[in-house]
């Protein structure tokens, strides 16, 4: 939501004009993918300190035997949330500024990063939806839920879980825009007047979110 004043010649104040801001995600390719240089390995370790398990590092011999070199295994497996995805989610959360963090984040996972998000976010505080194939593992489903993470599972298949994304996120934007909005309109007729024509426009992006979650072309 961007609000853009203006000037009003009949009444010299600024009107308010409402902005919907279409969410467009960027295709992840080989040529848009910046590759971290050792510094930001090292900014990132020490962000996520003391919000992770220093998980062992063990050596296996049957394995170093059968390669004829030496192997360690890294134990992310005992970390928490029970993968090493909450290691990255923790890491890009902990980057958001405060206003990102009060609109939330949304996220699509079969499973362990889904589970990663839902618990960083709960750490730290931050509203999470999370969107989710129908046929996820329903132990994973649970659990995310019980990080306390909305999931969207209804008409969601592998296919079609990126346009549900999108349709989540103009949800939460629309959502946060309304409650901004009425704190500007409680002293103002004209202002109300404004606000029922935004909620209207609203009511509209709603039916154009439930057409795209069914995977139905919009109209």
């Amino acid at each position: 939501m961007t609000l853009v004043r203006g000037t009003d010649r009949r009444t010299r104040k600024p009107p308010i004009h409402f902005v919907l801001r279409e969410f467009i995600l960027t295709k992840v390719a080989s040529s848009n993918i910046t590759l971290p240089a050792l510094d930001d390995v090292r900014a990132a370790a020490a962000r996520i300190r003391g919000s992770v398990h220093r998980t062992p590092l063990l050596a296996s011999r049957s394995i170093s035997e059968r390669i004829g070199v030496e192997v360690r295994l890294k134990c992310e497996n005992l970390q928490r949330a029970g993968s090493f995805k909450i290691r990255g989610a923790t890491n890009a959360l902990l980057q958001l500024t405060p206003e990102q963090r009060k609109r939330g984040v949304v996220a699509f996972s079969s499973g362990n990063h889904a589970q990663g998000v839902a618990l960083a976010a709960q750490t730290l505080g931050i509203p999470a939806t999370i969107v989710m194939p129908e046929n996820s593992v329903q132990m994973k489903v649970e659990a995310t839920r019980a990080y306390g993470a909305t999931v969207v599972t209804a008409g969601v298949t592998a296919a079609t879980r990126i346009m549900t994304r999108r349709a989540s996120v103009r949800t939460v934007e629309t959502s946060t825009a309304t409650a901004r909005i009425a704190k500007l309109t409680r002293s103002s007729k004209r202002r109300r007047e404004l606000l029922a024509a935004f909620l209207f426009a609203v009511a509209g992006w709603r039916r154009h979110c439930r057409v795209a979650s069914a995977g139905q072309a919009p109209v």
